[in-house]
């Protein structure tokens, strides 16, 4: 009867470790996701800023140069270089 309950605590025993051990490693990989969700939102932050940066820098380049005379022409084609 002994050795029963013997095998019974030890594996209780073992039960308990191992659930510790899973509880453990299941926490660090919670906390490596939250650092990846971390990084995905810093992500999408500066991917926002930069795609309205480059749609207001599009927009200025391809907006049209209107010009009255040749000389005007000149002008800014000589400032541009």
């Amino acid at each position: 009867m002994q050795f029963h309950q013997f095998c019974f605590f030890f594996r209780w025993q073992r039960l308990l470790s191992d659930a510790d051990a899973r509880k453990k490693r299941l926490l660090r990989l919670q906390e490596q996701y939250r650092q990846v969700e971390d990084l995905y939102l810093t992500f999408a932050k500066k991917a926002s800023a930069f795609n309205s940066w480059f749609e207001n820098a599009e927009e200025d380049l391809t907006d049209p140069v209107r010009c009255n005379s040749v000389e005007e022409i000149k002008v800014r084609s000589s400032a541009r270089v």
